[in-house]
């Protein structure tokens, strides 16, 4: 039922599942428009949309004016919520605000769903003493945000939705490869786990990380959470 979205390291995900079309439409683009259709002067309405929505960027830190370019049925409908958000500014003045999400990751976030992330999938890995499956050569990057900063950005996004539909990355700033994460996640968790290297896979985003200048300007967000100290949650959890 799921194809993964490749990300280099265990299960090759960019947490985007390639779901069934018919699925994907109605859960990613088609529940969102609903909300949008609201009559006007109800709540406000901030919606996740994803780094998915870029593809292969060749313009790093990507910045939410490069060329949209979905590699997946997930990223087309996050983008067609974009759309949906902006007529629906337009045409009933709906107040929106989508917020582009790079990789989130944090407590609680199961290894097992669809829409896990190679950060949850290599600590479950860890902690079970399992090797972590690395597709290439581990240089893939990624931009990897706690859920606590996601969690901020959402709530200071929540006063500042506006008919004009903004939209804005919500990451770090900060480019980890797949290989440091597998490197970090051993020697917080268990110093003897194994990386596996594994043939690449066709597709696979190279590199990927957030400006998140325009995030700092609307919102006045700025990531707090530093990736080691965000993985040592998830031994302790």
């Amino acid at each position: 039922m799921f194809e993964p979205f490749p990300s280099g390291g265990e299960s090759c995900k960019l947490s985007v599942p390639r779901r069934q079309p018919t699925i994907s439409v109605r859960d990613n683009r088609l529940g969102p428009q609903n909300v949008a259709r609201r009559p006007k002067g109800r709540i406000p309405l901030v919606y996740a949309s994803s780094a998915a929505v870029y593809g292969h960027s060749t313009q790093l830190p990507i910045c939410e004016t490069a060329v949209a370019r979905p590699l997946s049925g997930y990223g087309a409908d996050k983008l067609g919520c974009e759309s949906h958000a902006r007529a629906a500014g337009e045409a009933g003045g709906v107040a929106t605000f989508g917020l582009r999400f790079f990789n989130v990751y944090g407590v609680g976030q199961r290894p097992e769903s669809p829409y896990a992330g190679v950060v949850s999938i290599f600590a479950d890995r860890t902690l079970r003493g399992e090797p972590l499956n690395i597709y290439g050569d581990g240089s893939q990057s990624r931009d990897f945000v706690h859920v606590d900063d996601a969690v901020q950005a959402v709530l200071a996004a929540l006063a500042r939705t506006s008919t004009t539909g903004p939209v804005c990355n919500i990451g770090t700033g900060v480019e980890t490869s797949i290989v440091r994460l597998a490197k970090m996640l051993s020697r917080i968790m268990r110093p003897s786990a194994v990386p596996v290297f594994r043939p690449a896979r066709v597709g696979d985003i190279s590199r990927s990380v957030a400006d998140v200048t325009l995030a700092k300007h609307l919102l006045d967000y700025e990531a707090k959470v530093e990736l080691r100290a965000g993985l040592k949650t998830l031994a302790v959890s």
